[in-house]
């Protein structure tokens, strides 16, 4: 993510201000609440200093909706204006597509992004939005659809056991701005934004942020993942691992260089 900074023609970063950003670490912190269960209970916070928060500023974020005022060491000492802005590794989770199917299989719903396709029968204002859900999930429901797409209530669907579709045709306005996340390991799809990220290689650094404080500082959770009460969740992580391998170094090249490349090993290549 340094690279990023100092690759891009669109500002002023160098080195030395790279070492101003990291002086106050990575920008997160954790904290666990004593009300929920893992996952839910694993919290989540983007600080006002430190380095994620400097990279948020200079991708043009704004990190007022997104830092805390404060470090906390408890949920009960959250403040109201910052509780909305704490979430849980889950919501991580469940915005990384390389994870779908596990993510189901574990959780029993639906993840927050969204695969769709259009057919505009030469219509050039509107269209037709379809969701099938092979490529979706049996859970997705015309509610999840809505939050997902951040669309009114008032758009209504048509569905079967195969397919979800708008019951009528929609002015193209619905789509054109949802950029869609692409991957070599999933289907393209659409991530829902949290507190304004839409960004999936920023949702792989908390992630891999939380699980660095687990091995490091948590050791009794970390076991219980492995070999313990919660080793259901250890395939996920362990996915979560090998797609970051495989995914993040490419996602990190062709911002770089600003051209798609194939980053794997030679078994995949094979």
């Amino acid at each position: 993510m340094k690279a990023l900074l100092l690759s891009s023609t669109n500002n002023k970063i160098t080195l030395d201000v790279i070492e101003k950003y990291t002086q106050y670490g990575h920008g997160l912190a954790t904290i666990t609440s004593n009300k929920d269960i893992f996952p839910l209970a694993e919290k989540i916070m983007v600080l006002n200093n430190g380095f994620l928060t400097q990279f948020l500023r200079a991708n043009g974020y704004d990190v007022s909706r997104i830092e805390v005022s404060k470090r906390y060491s408890s949920m009960e000492g959250v403040n109201e204006a910052d509780m909305n802005k704490i979430f849980n590794v889950k919501d991580m989770i469940a915005r990384v597509p390389e994870l779908k199917g596990i993510y189901i299989e574990l959780f029993q719903e639906h993840p927050e992004y969204i695969t769709f396709n259009c057919s505009s029968y030469h219509d050039i204002q509107n269209v037709e939005i379809s969701f099938p859900l092979y490529k979706n999930s049996k859970y997705l429901t015309h509610e999840k659809i809505r939050e997902i797409l951040g669309w009114p209530s008032t758009i209504a669907f048509t569905s079967d056991e195969k397919i979800i579709k708008t019951e009528k045709m929609q002015n193209r306005s619905l789509i054109e701005n949802k950029k869609l996340y692409e991957s070599t390991m999933s289907d393209d799809c659409y991530v829902r934004p949290l507190l304004g990220i839409d960004d999936v290689l920023l949702f792989n650094f908390i992630i891999l942020y939380s699980l660095s404080i687990w091995v490091r500082y948590r050791p009794a959770l970390w076991r219980d993942i492995c070999e313990g009460d919660l080793d259901l969740y250890r395939p996920l992580f362990t996915n979560f691992l090998i797609s970051v391998e495989r995914i993040v170094p490419n996602m990190v090249l062709d911002r770089i260089y600003q051209k798609h490349f194939l980053f794997a090993g030679f078994p995949y290549l094979a």
